[in-house]
């Protein structure tokens, strides 16, 4: 049992899901009473999603003990089902999905982390040293848009919440670049509040973020009534630290290109000044955009340099990878019917994983792909420089195989969000479609769990600009998008 379980964590930490999740259901078959190795199968089962079902594994176990041995779990046994009970997105949506079948639907379309095994362990590394050595750490995922950056910043966030970490995250757009102090006050609306540590923080930092955040106002307008605020700068290290004594924390800045200037510098002063402290930060950013603050930041980055951690930097998919999304896409095909879909894959999708599993799922949905291939993207270009004219017409139809799957309430959000600000919020989307905003909710959640959406706190961005520029030209009218940005501009326009 013992050895099954710790093939099991090296298997897990090379990215291996399907793999670990055979080693520990196998080592508790061996032994039914062993928690570690029901902690193992939890695990692995909640970071392939199925969350519910680890759960009831740990339910089973606890009533087993309680009705047999008048007994109960372990604290640690205890502590990860709290953990995973507790497991939410980060972002805007707060329900949860209200159809089953909705979930699996979701689960189904949450691709394995393929092809990235050493960026992975080497990115866990950085993490274990941090949780271990209690030690600040940064990894700095790069990559061309679509090379998977956020799924895999998203698996150490998983793992990391796991392990007992509270998570931060912040989720930047080009708009950000010229709002001073924009990338702190989104971390601190990002899960901050949360933790709750924080409200151990000094009153004048706390004050530096009640004075200008609502959220914060609810919690601490009484605490800090009459108290100066600290500068924002020094309010977020303060807080970090109050928040770091309690538990490691674990901060995610998505397109942190577009992080403001301000806010980027305090993130180089936290790092220094939180050294000593269990912080793990994770940066994605595009490899095309230069950003002067993230080469100085990367120069020092390593074991022995000013900033302990890793850099990483993701590239297209090898046609081998590609098999093994094809396995797990479609599973009743043959080796030969499978080996044949991969290369397609590799003409069709360039090796990009946000495209080839968008291909997948509609090539499972029935959608034939025996057209003429060409070689795509253009010399020298990246995906982020793509025009959707520009993509082979396979993946702009799996693409409109994908939007007509959707909920008709969803079809109308995501082409909302195609033609809106870059980070509509439910109240600006529902201005623009005219639906209630239950339903608006509903669509949310369904376009966030099929990964079309991303949130964060202030709002829903696209996960591939790409995809979005597909919606907004091919799946919405000039009069639809007309009557939906003049719907919010009256709304805006009319007074309270």
């Amino acid at each position: 049992v013992e050895v099954l379980a710790r093939h099991g964590d090296r298997l897990l930490a090379g990215g291996h899901v399907s793999d670990a999740t055979q080693r520990a259901e196998r080592a508790a078959a061996l032994d039914p009473w062993s928690e570690a190795a029901l902690r193992a199968v939890m695990r692995c089962l909640s970071l392939s999603g199925n969350r519910a079902t680890a759960l009831e594994q740990y339910d089973g176990l606890a009533n087993r003990l309680t009705n047999e041995l008048h007994s109960k779990p372990e604290v640690a046994t205890v502590q990860l089902a709290e953990r995973i009970r507790r497991d939410r997105s980060l972002g805007l949506a707060s329900s949860a999905m209200r159809s089953d079948a909705a979930k699996d639907l979701a689960q189904s379309r949450r691709a394995p982390l393929v092809g990235r095994e050493r960026e992975l362990a080497s990115a866990l590394g950085a993490w274990d040293a941090c949780r271990g050595r209690g030690e600040a750490q940064a990894v700095v995922i790069l990559g061309d848009a679509g090379t998977g950056k956020t799924r895999l910043a998203d698996e150490l966030l998983d793992r990391a919440r796991l392990d007992g970490a509270a998570v931060v995250g912040l989720r930047a757009v080009a708009a950000d670049l010229a709002q001073p102090w924009s990338g702190v006050y989104g971390l601190a609306r990002g899960g901050l509040l949360d933790i709750p540590g924080v409200a151990g923080s000094p009153p004048a930092a706390l004050a530096s973020f009640t004075h200008q955040l609502s959220e914060w106002q609810e919690h601490y307008s009484q605490a800090v009534k009459g108290v100066a605020p600290a500068p924002v700068g020094q309010a977020i290290g303060e807080v970090l630290r109050a928040a770091l004594d309690e538990q490691p924390v674990a901060i995610m800045i998505d397109s942190a290109h577009w992080l403001d200037p301000d806010s980027f510098a305090t993130v180089r002063a936290v790092l220094r000044d939180l050294a000593a402290s269990p912080l793990f930060l994770i940066l994605t950013a595009n490899t095309h955009e230069r950003r002067d603050e993230l080469d100085d930041l990367r120069s020092r980055l390593g074991e022995g340099r000013d900033v302990a951690g890793v850099c990483v930097t993701l590239t297209p998919l090898s046609e081998e990878a590609l098999a093994e999304l094809a396995r797990w896409a479609i599973p009743s095909y043959s080796d030969t019917e499978t080996d044949r879909l991969a290369r397609r894959l590799v003409s069709d999708s360039a090796g990009y994983p946000l495209l080839a599993v968008e291909l997948l799922h509609a090539v499972a949905s029935g959608f034939d792909v025996d057209s003429e291939a060409r070689a795509w993207p253009a010399p020298f270009h990246t995906l982020t420089e793509t025009a959707p004219g520009d993509l082979p017409d396979t993946i702009v139809a799996a693409i409109r195989v994908g939007f007509n799957r959707l909920s008709a309430e969803a079809q109308q959000i995501l082409a909302a969000a195609a033609v809106l600000d870059e980070r509509p919020s439910p109240e600006t989307l529902a201005m623009a479609t005219g639906l209630p905003r239950e339903q608006v909710d509903h669509a949310l959640d369904q376009l966030e769990w099929q990964r079309w959406l991303s949130a964060e706190s202030r709002g829903y961005v696209f996960v591939a600009r790409i995809v979005r520029e597909v919606v907004a030209r091919d799946m919405i009218t000039p009069g639809g998008r007309e009557r939906m940005v003049g719907a919010v501009n009256d709304v805006r326009r009319t007074p309270p």
